[in-house]
């Protein structure tokens, strides 16, 4: 072999002195000791069962040196080796809390015993289905301690697929959550045969249905070699199913002692302490591993929630909340996250708090390349590796390279770049990556000659053909220009178009179909085109059920026949201007349809784009995610389209979605009904609920809404539509209880109407029945809500319940069930769903910034009955030049409201000059579709840079939302407000309901009255004994008036703070600031 072909495996300087013809060496204070005491070897034959990986993956096969200095070390002995040494120090950080690297010990071992105990064989696989918390993380660990081995499955897989993975991994037992048993029964509907076994936290193991048999005797704990295998990760196949790769024990042992000589080490000297290791990556997806081996080091793995990992605000906020020190992303999330506030401009330089921010994945532009290239503090590193050679082979750090590159090999690896006739191509050529060492995968599952394809013989061994196209450069490294073959990356995802092609091929009524990746809106895509009659809203919803959700196109046009060339093939050019073109009669972007036409309406009221956003525009295209799906289900049910948040996740782009709006209203479709939650079932409080109730004097604390009645409605038929309310809700028929680790909730029957539901005499003021009526809640007594209905013209129900058991969007959810009772359906069941991941979210006690007016409020001493309230309304004319400059600037309406707190209320500035103004959101995930009605809000404390009272906007609104102004630091420049934390407050809180001018709740009988009329009439029951937490509490609104929005504000002060002129004058001042926004001029 020409020693010109191969890729030095070193990088410069602090890289020498590491060879590819060196062995694996784990460093004296990483290798295991004696601790699984005397074994026994017992001989793993995987290889036998799966037949096809070319006889290398036995443990009697000739193994690569990679482990000559750690003997026999296997993933599992490295772990529990790692666990031993780090003792109390924490091992993982999870929804759960905080997991000790002794507790991560115990719970391997003990889950190791118990796989044992039920008859796992050496070699036997195990299918990982399980959620992300600690559980997943124990399990390979655990199944590699016991002798078997891992099949990685992410929980969200589709039944049909999980099936095959099953069948074709001949893993029989599960390991899977309780709720998973639904679609394991699925499973076992197309004969496939298993147990399914349910881990805790603490390794035990229990068994739903049958358990398998356990063993006769005691199975002799086996000795892993480096051949011995470890994991599956299954990746897109061209035969339409998916190919299991079998990674190897020595294998991921050599890619985690690169990370550590390379990556953990470095960075744990720099920062002086133990890392703290993020972890977003699906666990279906070998990536999963890139923070997982953090733990074989002795670091802590943060683990993101199922929502939270895919969105950007979440994980920024996680990366500030919990000190990630070094977090692994793909460049095409990367944006989001640097618009949720990851990168602050600090001396007029950006800055990361990440000591490392690794990418991989996904090319990186060059543009972005540079840009990471300035950041000063943080190390970024770009990977590259196919799932065949364990994670990543190759790295490149940001800063030494002028351009984008994927940089040299992991230690110990390889990299050819050879043309076609396998021949070197010569510095600055053009040719395929091969790569070959330690990190090489054993081969594909029983599939022989596809491995014999892809692991093909070298000079010095095997070597896997990546199918990648590189550039060898000069100084050695190699970049990367794209594929040989098909397969595309989509989100970060390794996809083969042709595997959606041959599913796509097997539905009923699909004569013929192509897949290929096309460009749109400046993002890869899948499409399809389809030769059938079937509706395409059928064609995706059928294809969700049998393909992970990136495996679905985005676009799936039907067409008359599938366009070849003159060699029969796929005329690609063809078929991309079919997938680009827009729909006939729709002029491109432009809606063709009176449904399109509501839904870019809706789209465009909820504030989501920059710009006007076209029908074939994306969900991601609009930067709609967490917060954004369920207020946008939110706002069409409101437009009277029965929606689920699953449907909007669903649809490729907003013309799909649009469709399937049309579907539904043609259907009339009704999602199934879930169980009724059962009385005693206890309900979590978020951190923030925890600590209100703490402050004490929360009895009264309420929201209320008043309803309108149709005049003949008994008082019995009313207590029955409210008691419906309360069985399919149920925060609404609970108690608050003191539970050992801490108040809960405990579901309960709700008591008889007489005890919640009072008429009224007619003499009362609307203030003093709203005060009556919520007087009349006692959540530690189990009354949760309290009614009370109106006499008069028109008869109306006013509704309290206890802000612990509802929120602003709980009373979306209850309008919703309203509107359907009076049509004669029932209201939806909640569906289970678990603790939120923002239980643990709290805005602390810490309050920042200078007291306003000298004084700090104080739950303590400051009660609700100090408070004085506020009014300010913007007017339509004002507020539609508001909404439409922020559009103009896309700046987030609430966004402009912060900035308006921080104009007004400039003396309460830090010392370096920041604002800090405290926001709500909700809370809830993006997909949440259980209709869950409670208190999730989350308080998120927002940093506003600079001096405030010299912000200079300007004659018109360009100055404030200058964007470029934002960057070069000029008077008059739009603040950055990525500056964010969860771990204190501010003295003033804004909570901004949204755009209610865009709900059309109605005006028939059952609907609820507009904000600002309830408001008007009614005021606010804020109970005098209620414990301030804020100085300043503004609350906002966009409502109607006249068919035009309006913006509303409610300020409540505490008035042992500011008194009433004071509160006036600020008042007066933050509206003429947004009008200042608006371009108004003063005078």
């Amino acid at each position: 072999m020409d020693p010109s072909a191969v890729i030095d495996t070193t990088s410069p300087a602090a890289d020498s002195g590491v060879t590819a013809e060196q062995p694996l060496v784990i460093p004296a204070r990483f290798r295991p000791g004696s601790t699984s005491g005397a074994l026994q070897q017992d001989s793993v034959d995987f290889g036998r069962k799966h037949a096809g990986m070319t006889g290398r993956c036995g443990p009697t096969a000739d193994a690569d040196s990679a482990a000559s200095d750690a003997g026999r070390a296997s993933v599992s002995d490295v772990l529990l080796a790692a666990a031993a040494r780090s003792g109390s120090a924490v091992a993982v950080i999870d929804a759960e809390g905080e997991h000790s690297f002794t507790e991560f010990g115990a719970a391997v071992s003990t889950l190791a015993t118990h796989l044992r105990a039920h008859g796992l064989r050496p070699g036997d696989a195990v299918a990982v289905v399980l959620p992300r918390d600690r559980r997943v993380l124990h399990a390979p660990f655990a199944i590699a301690h016991a002798g078997g081995v891992c099949v990685h499955v992410d929980p969200g897989t589709p039944p049909d697929r999980l099936a095959y993975l099953l069948e074709s991994s001949g893993a029989r037992l599960v390991l899977g959550a309780e709720d998973l048993v639904d679609v394991l029964v699925q499973v076992r509907a197309q004969g496939v045969d298993f147990a399914h076994g349910v881990p805790t936290g603490t390794g035990e193991l229990r068994f739903i249905g049958q358990a398998p048999a356990a063993a006769d005797m005691p199975i002799a704990l086996p000795i892993a070699l480096p051949a011995t295998p470890f994991y599956v990760i299954f990746t897109s196949g061209t035969t339409g199913r998916p190919k299991g790769v079998v990674v190897p024990h020595g294998a991921l042992l050599s890619h985690w002692a690169n990370h550590e000589r390379r990556i953990f080490a470095p960075a744990a000297e720099r920062i002086g302490r133990q890392l703290r290791i993020g972890h977003g990556w699906s666990t279906g997806f070998d990536a999963a591993w890139q923070p997982t081996v953090a733990l074989l080091s002795g670091h802590t793995v943060v683990m993101l929630g199922e929502h939270a990992r895919t969105d950007a605000e979440q994980i920024a906020a996680a990366v500030t909340r919990h000190g990630i020190d070094i977090f692994d992303t793909s460049p095409s999330m990367l944006p989001r996250l640097i618009a949720f506030g990851l990168f602050t401009e600090r001396d007029g330089a950006e800055h990361c708090p990440l000591a490392v921010l690794a990418l991989g994945g996904e090319a990186i532009d060059p543009d972005t390349w540079r840009r990471l290239s300035a950041l000063p503090d943080t190390r970024v590193i770009n990977f590259y590796g196919p799932t065949e050679t364990t994670v990543e082979a190759l790295m490149a750090d940001v800063h030494e390279h002028d351009s984008p590159t994927i940089g040299r090999t992991f230690d110990r690896m390889t990299a050819e770049i050879l043309d076609h006739r396998l021949r070197p191509v010569p510095p600055g050529g053009l040719g395929e990556l091969y790569l070959s060492g330690p990190q090489l995968a054993l081969g594909y599952l029983g599939r022989p000659a596809t491995t014999a394809a892809a692991f093909v013989a070298g000079t010095d061994g095997r070597r896997y053909r990546t199918g990648d196209l590189v550039r060898r450069a000069t100084d050695g490294t190699v970049v990367y220009e794209g594929r040989i073959d098909s397969q595309v990356k989509i989100n970060g995802y390794r996809v083969e178009p042709d595997e959606a092609a041959v599913v796509l091929r097997e539905l009923d009524g699909v004569e013929h179909a192509a897949v290929l990746a096309y460009t749109g809106n400046g993002r890869t895509r899948l499409g399809a085109l389809v030769v059938s009659e079937v509706p395409v809203p059928q064609l995706r919803a059928a294809l969700a059920q049998r393909l992970p959700r990136f495996l679905v196109p985005t676009r799936i046009v039907p067409v008359g026949e599938i366009p070849l060339n003159r060699n029969d093939k796929l005329d690609v050019h063809a078929a991309t201007t079919l997938l680009t073109a827009p729909v006939a009669g729709s002029g491109g972007g432009a809606p063709a349809t009176e449904t399109e036409r509501t839904l870019l309406g809706v789209i465009a009221a909820h504030g989501a784009a920059g710009s006007a956003p076209a029908i074939t525009d994306s969900l991601v295209d609009l930067g709609i995610d967490s917060i954004g799906v369920i207020d946008l289900v939110s706002r069409l049910r409101g437009a009277g389209f029965r929606i689920a948040a699953r449907d909007v996740l669903a649809a490729g782009d907003l013309r799909d979605l649009a469709a399937r709006l049309d579907e539904l209203v043609a259907a009339g479709e009704e999602r199934a009904a879930a169980e009724i939650t059962p009385a005693g079932t206890l309900l979590p409080l978020t951190a923030l609920a925890r600590e209100i109730i703490g402050n004490g004097g929360y009895r009264y604390l309420a929201q209320s809404q008043v309803i309108s009645l149709p005049d003949d409605v008994s008082v019995a038929a009313i207590a029955d539509r409210v008691s419906a309310l309360a069985t399919a809700h149920p925060t609404l028929r609970s108690r608050l209880v003191a539970e050992v680790d801490g108040h809960a909730l405990r579901v309960e029957e709700l008591p008889p109407h007489p005890v919640w539901l009072r008429e009224s005499d007619g003499t009362g003021s609307p203030a003093t029945y709203l005060t009556d009526t919520v007087a009349r809640l006692d959540p530690e007594a189990g009354l949760m809500l309290a009614v009370t209905i109106l006499s008069g013209p028109q008869r109306r129900l006013l509704l309290s319940i206890h802000h612990l058991a509802v929120d602003v969007v709980s009373w979306l959810i209850l309008v919703d069930d309203l509107r359907r009772l009076e049509q004669g359906h029932p209201p939806l069941n909640e569906e289970p769903f678990g603790e939120p991941d923002t239980a643990a979210i709290t805005s602390g006690t810490e309050i920042l910034g200078t007291p306003l007016a000298g004084r700090l409020t104080d739950p303590a001493q400051d009660r609700a009955g100090k408070v004085t309230q506020r009014v300010v309304e913007l007017g339509p004319e004002h507020t539609e030049q508001l909404l439409a400059a922020c559009a103009q600037a896309t700046l987030p309406l609430e966004d402009a409201l912060i900035l308006a707190c921080a104009r007004t209320f400039p003396d309460i500035a830090d010392a370096g000059g920041r604002v800090a103004i405290t926001r709500e959101s909700h809370g809830r995930p993006d997909d949440d579709d259980t209709r869950r009605v409670g208190w999730f809000t989350v308080e998120e404390t927002v940093l506003v840079p600079g001096s405030p009272a010299d912000w200079t906007p300007g004659a018109t609104s360009a100055g404030l939302f200058d964007r470029d102004a934002v960057a070069d630091g000029s008077q008059g420049a739009r603040p950055d407000l990525s500056e964010r934390t969860f771990s204190a407050r501010g003295q003033l809180r804004i909570n901004h309901l949204g755009r209610f001018d865009v709900l059309q709740f109605g005006s028939g009988s059952w609907s609820p009255a507009p904000l600002s009329e309830f408001t008007g009439e009614f005021g606010v029951a804020a109970h005098p004994d209620l414990p301030l937490r804020f100085s300043v509490d503004i609350t906002t609104a966009v409502v109607p008036r006249d068919g035009r929005p309006s913006l509303v504000a409610q300020f409540d002060v505490n008035t042992a703070v500011l008194d009433g002129l004071a509160v006036d004058a600020r008042a007066e001042r933050w509206a003429a600031v947004l009008a200042e926004f608006a371009g108004v001029r003063a005078g």
